[in-house]
């Protein structure tokens, strides 16, 4: 069965570098999408996106793109984004959040708590 994933990088980076992963998975016959976060877009203004605008920006694209049932995977900064993207999403939309190793640990609460280390 095919899982849609949705790979959210680390700070200063872009979804393209989740592409080697997303590329894996897809192999595999899953369903992946890399969203580059607000703030590392090639013209964005980085002195003025922080982590709301970052974590506005993935939610924003999940529901522009009507995923549901996806499971989150966040890389370093990552990590922190997803948490707080978690905390927005309801059912069916989430569907399981893990975050990476080597990634800034945000206070946990409501559905960020779900989230697990792998």
């Amino acid at each position: 069965m095919a899982d849609t994933y949705v790979l959210v990088h680390g700070a200063w980076h872009t979804g393209s570098e989740m592409e080697a992963v997303a590329g894996h998975l897809r192999k595999s016959g899953h369903v992946v999408h890399c969203p580059t976060v607000a703030g590392n877009n090639k013209d964005d203004d980085r002195e003025t996106t922080g982590l709301e605008q970052a974590i506005s920006s993935v939610v924003t694209y999940i529901e522009a793109n009507n995923l549901r049932d996806i499971r989150l995977v966040g890389h370093s900064y990552g990590g922190m984004v997803i948490s707080g993207v978690a905390d927005r999403l309801t059912a069916p939309r989430l569907c399981q959040c893990l975050r990476s190793a080597g990634r800034a640990e945000p206070q946990r609460h409501g559905a960020a708590a779900l989230c697990r280390p792998v």
